[in-house]
């Protein structure tokens, strides 16, 4: 879920972004781009807010958090994500922005996949947790591409269903 604040900004960002990759210091753009932030500080900031949505989920509260509250969270977090982080692209000035957020994803994946196995049957329960998270985040990621950035509830729904079956769960 893109917040209000993430969607006012994204588009102000993007544009930053562009011309400083592009280079261009055109005379009122270059007054703008010298009084604000550099452009990984604009995605670092951007991207803060679903990675801390994300480190919540992996947080003490969702301990007792029914698995398909938790997983439709993992759903919503990832579709925000997804929109963010077709901003940086592969934009090379980038690059310590990115892998600070594949360092700070694979702490809270492994995390959330903590909260997932519950007290649940030693190595089997980490599998099954593991397997649900796997269908998640990568079945998120995989429709956002192929229905042009979107997500729809029908297809939402199946990837729940089919995460609680491999959880051991029941779909409803």
């Amino acid at each position: 879920m893109v917040t209000p604040q993430s969607s006012a900004i994204l588009p102000s960002a993007t544009r930053i972004i562009s011309i400083r990759t592009a280079g261009s210091r055109r005379s009122g753009e270059a007054y703008t781009l010298d009084r604000t932030p550099s452009k990984s500080a604009i995605v670092e900031a951007l991207l803060a807010e679903p990675l801390d949505a994300y480190a919540r989920l992996a947080g003490p509260d969702s301990a007792d958090r029914p698995a398909a509250e938790l997983l439709a969270a993992v759903v919503d977090t990832t579709v925000e994500l997804h929109g963010l982080v077709d901003v940086i692209g592969n934009d090379p000035s980038l690059q310590s922005a990115r892998g600070a957020l594949v360092t700070r994803s694979r702490e809270i994946n492994e995390a959330i996949v903590v909260v997932l196995a519950g007290d649940g049957p030693g190595r089997p329960g980490e599998v099954r947790a593991q397997a649900a998270y796997a269908v998640v985040k990568n079945g998120t990621l995989a429709l956002l591409t192929s229905n042009g950035g979107s997500l729809p509830a029908a297809d939402r729904s199946q990837l729940l269903a089919a995460a609680l079956r491999a959880l051991g769960g029941s779909a409803s």
